[in-house]
């Protein structure tokens, strides 16, 4: 369309309701997308692990990863840990709104009331309904031994700790390594 015709349809009383309604209606649609369930990606109930299972999968991990750096040789490792991990679970917020006016004369008195509701989303299983877990935030590792028969070797042991430090995102300070013993 031309710009000239644009102004001629927005022209006038009839433009002016044109308008109106159109921007009624993109306000009715933000407000109605409020109440629009959103997709959750959520984490299967047979896909969460056990602390004892993450740990045994971590210490698995960098013992593997260990035992193939030169001069590390047969190795074992433990991995600890602050606190257990934490789920998240999937919620559904319900939110109203309420605005009133009362016109007493010349005062006029304005009430705005807003609720929020949440809760969370439930799903049956066997036992029963359990809360959907949408994520799992691991727990935070505190240390690193790791027992190898290479660990009498300064040069082994800074290899190591580099390692550790790096895959897991620690500190120095955090990882000790000491020669194995059979």
């Amino acid at each position: 369309m031309e710009k000239g015709k644009w102004k001629e349809i927005f022209k006038g009383e009839k433009g002016k309701k044109i308008l109106v309604i159109c921007l009624v209606a993109a306000i009715s649609l933000l407000f109605l997308s409020e109440f629009w369930p959103q997709k959750q990606e959520t984490v299967p109930a047979e896909e969460l692990q056990s602390m004892d299972e993450y740990t045994e999968t971590m210490e698995k991990r960098v013992k593997a990863m260990l035992e193939s750096i030169a001069g590390v040789g047969s190795c074992k490792v433990m991995v600890t840990f602050e606190g257990t991990a934490e789920y998240v679970y999937a919620t559904e917020v319900r939110q109203s709104s309420d605005k009133s006016e009362t016109v007493n004369g010349e005062n006029t008195e304005r009430q705005d009331r807003n609720e929020l509701e949440e809760s969370y989303i439930l799903i049956e299983e066997e036992g029963g309904n359990k809360a959907l877990v949408k994520t799992t935030r691991e727990p935070k590792i505190s240390g690193v031994v790791v027992a190898c028969e290479g660990g009498g070797n300064v040069v082994v042991q800074q290899r190591v700790v580099n390692a550790v430090t790096v895959a897991l995102g620690i500190s120095s300070n955090q990882v000790y390594v000491a020669e194995k013993i059979d």
